[in-house]
Order: structure tokens, then sequence, then C-alpha cells
């Protein structure tokens, strides 16, 4: 199961990843692409973002056979702790968002590295959690587990 949890997380990552380098190099000083490329990246985070938090899915969880479940029951979750445990996990990636939508600012820069902080905790959070226990810290805010389909 860890093996395709991970591969879950490494096909997420590339997409946000690359999705969140279109949008630095289309805003502010490092602007070498044209404008609409931020727009077009920042919607399709942000959708991308809202149907985790509705549903539960992402691609890289299709694609490694995954489905979202509660925990211990493994019935389907409580919508309200679904839309929670989603909100809490794409927190960094909607503060990277404004925080490139405001790069030209002054406070754009600090906006990217809190960003990138929450960022890096999660993952060292999750990490851990998941080897002790095979749930993250958001399967724990959710009530939720992944299991295969």
């Amino acid at each position: 199961m860890l093996k395709r949890r991970v591969t879950a997380v490494e096909v997420d990552l590339a997409i946000v990843g690359v999705l969140g380098v279109a949008l630095l190099l289309s805003t502010g000083q490092l602007a070498v692409l044209p404008g609409w490329v931020w727009s077009t990246g920042a919607w399709t985070l942000g959708i991308i973002g809202v149907i985790e938090c509705l549903t539960g899915w992402t691609l890289g969880r299709q694609i490694a056979q995954l489905r979202l479940r509660a925990h211990p029951s493994g019935a389907k979750p409580f919508w309200p702790l679904v839309v929670l445990r989603g909100v809490v996990r794409q927190l960094p990636v909607f503060v990277f968002i404004l925080g490139t939508s405001t790069y030209a600012n002054d406070i754009g820069p600090l906006v990217l590295f809190i960003a990138v902080t929450i960022a890096v905790l999660y993952f060292s959070m999750c990490y851990i959690a998941l080897f002790r226990t095979g749930r993250t810290i958001f399967d724990f805010i959710g009530g939720t587990e992944l299991v295969g389909k």
C-alpha cells in the first residue's frame, strides 16, 4: 500500500510542480511566459484543489488505484470532514497562488516563502505519520484512510 501511496503523491506533486513553475515563470521579475499562463495555471490548480476538497479524488490516486474511505469502517467518508481534509491539504497550494499573484509587490516573496515553508512542514509531518501509522496527518484530520480499489 505504501508504494501505491508514494505513486499517487509523485503524480500529484508532478502536476502541482509543473503548474507552480509555470506560475512563477509568468509573473513578477521572473516573467518569461505570457500573463495568460499564470491565469490558466492558477485556475487549473484551483479547480484541482476544489475537486479534491469536494470528492477526495486526485489523478494520482486514480492512477495508483486508491480511494478515500472512512477510518476504520471503510465506509464512504463523512463529507464535511473530506472538505476539511482537502482544505488543510491544499493550504500551501492556495497560499502559493496568492504569493505568485502578488509577486510583483513587496509582500509576494514573503507569501511564497510562507507557502514553501508550509509545504515542507506538511511533507515532513505526513511521511513521519505515514511510516509510523499508515495514515497521513490529513487522514487523521478527516477521519479517513486510503484503500485500494
